[in-house]
């Protein structure tokens, strides 16, 4: 396993992913008026009263169930059958939804939009585990990403 490829392919899928985010959440903005999700203000919330758990399952068992179910199941399962298009993107679908579907199961359909960031997530870490053959990489994007939206949760308070 390399893992200089593995964290330089992470670490730019995340960088592009970002950068896609940060337009498609000016979209969702402009157009809604919304400036997070349930599941974001959740987390938030979380962190308050129990931090050093909220730390521990988001940067570390978040990432690797997640990636077990979305990538080491579903993009892998898809990807083998027909290609890595498909693959990446159903497995980025079903990962944007689940991340919004606790808001529309309790009737809140405005979450609906953000499914679109975590969409974009999704897409960009089924990429880094294409170009590098590693499930390893998926993970580390993941603990990147959670690390990085932890990290930025607790400084703004």
């Amino acid at each position: 396993m390399n893992w200089m490829k593995i964290l330089k392919t992470s670490s730019k899928n995340y960088l592009l992913s970002l950068l896609v985010s940060m337009i498609v959440s000016a979209t969702i903005l402009f157009m809604t008026y919304q400036t997070s999700s349930l599941n974001q203000s959740t987390l938030e919330t979380q962190l308050k009263s129990t931090t050093v758990m909220i730390v521990l399952l988001s940067t570390v068992f978040t990432p690797l169930m997640e990636e077990l179910f979305f990538r080491g199941l579903i993009y892998n399962k898809l990807a083998s059958r027909f290609n890595f298009l498909t693959g990446a993107m159903i497995s980025a679908i079903l990962f944007g939804i689940m991340h919004v579907l606790p808001s529309i199961t309790s009737g809140n359909f405005s979450d609906i939009p953000f499914a679109l960031q975590y969409i974009v997530i999704g897409f960009f870490i089924a990429r880094s585990y294409h170009q590098t053959d590693s499930f390893a990489a998926p993970i580390t994007f993941h603990f990147i990403q959670n690390t990085i939206a932890t990290i930025l949760l607790l400084l703004m308070g």
